[in-house]
């Protein structure tokens, strides 16, 4: 965890004055590129639930007619699961079990890119299993009683990656599968965060309630008056891999990018009030 930078009085005064400064060139930069501006986000209106008997979603991330994934509901004598098989080159994130694959059930706005492990496509014929219950017993997958969980997807446009999220509810008896939205990010090898671009069921924290930006490679985050409960910062590249990770202790934190690679980063604020995430330019 890397420590805050603590500033002077001094530093305080002329930091307000950096905070006005930039929150004009940034709107203009938002204005250009906000920071969900890239996500393509659809909303499946009612919910699909299935149940009762086998059922098969294909997924179509991007809606050019071409299904991507798709996610099997079965029903047998002695079991039941929801499996999903990806089109042709198409990869889901998840675990490694011998022969079988496991797609993660993520949390709201963990990391969904690159720098993840592992990603799969072909394991056990291509037929990777979120959760396969046999009535007689034995379980297997991450998935048994998940509640708005996200599976990460990738899949590629011509030749490059595009990384996206599908939102769903398992019951841990695997007797139906609702399927709710998904979304995907419109710019290649770039990454996303489950639930970006989405209605997740979580008060997300007001733009205007925050002051989050770096500059001179240093990354302040002010508060102002807001009181967040369990308040965390983590920091991650394009690629999804997290490059800073940090609690919120007071209002007003600065940290240090020094070691960061020039580039575009996704900083996001954590709270039991709700959750915000902005792209951060580190020149």
């Amino acid at each position: 965890m890397k420590q805050p930078l603590t500033p002077s009085t001094q530093e305080k005064g002329s930091l307000e004055q950096k905070i006005k400064a930039y929150s004009l060139a940034a709107a203009a930069i938002l204005a250009v590129q906000p920071a969900a501006g890239a996500v393509v986000y659809t909303d499946l209106v009612p919910d699909s639930t299935y149940s009762g008997s086998n059922a098969d979603f294909l997924l179509d991330l991007n809606n050019d007619g071409v299904d991507d994934f798709n996610i099997q509901f079965t029903v047998g004598t002695a079991s039941r699961s929801v499996r999903i098989l990806p089109s042709a080159g198409n990869e889901v994130l998840g675990s490694s079990g011998g022969a079988y694959f496991y797609p993660f059930a993520l949390n709201l706005n963990d990391p969904i890119g690159g720098g993840q492990a592992t990603w799969n496509g072909t394991a056990n014929g291509g037929y990777l299993t979120l959760a396969w219950l046999y009535t007689t017993g034995g379980t297997y997958g991450n998935w048994f009683g998940a509640t708005n969980k996200y599976m990460g997807l990738r899949f590629k446009i011509g030749t490059d990656w595009h990384y996206g999220w599908v939102r769903m509810d398992i019951p841990s008896d695997v007797t139906s599968l609702t399927i709710k939205d998904f979304a995907y990010e419109s710019i290649a090898n770039t990454a996303i965060a489950a639930g970006a671009g989405g209605v997740a069921g979580i008060r997300a924290l007001l733009p205007e309630s925050i002051d989050l930006f770096a500059h001179e490679r240093v990354l302040t985050i002010d508060l102002k008056d807001l009181s967040l409960g369990n308040a965390s910062l983590s920091l991650s590249s394009v690629n999804g891999q997290e490059v800073l990770q940090a609690e919120l202790s007071s209002n007003r934190m600065q940290f240090s990018l020094s070691g960061l690679s020039r580039g575009i980063y996704l900083a996001t604020v954590r709270s039991s009030e709700g959750v915000l995430t902005r792209r951060i330019i580190v020149e």
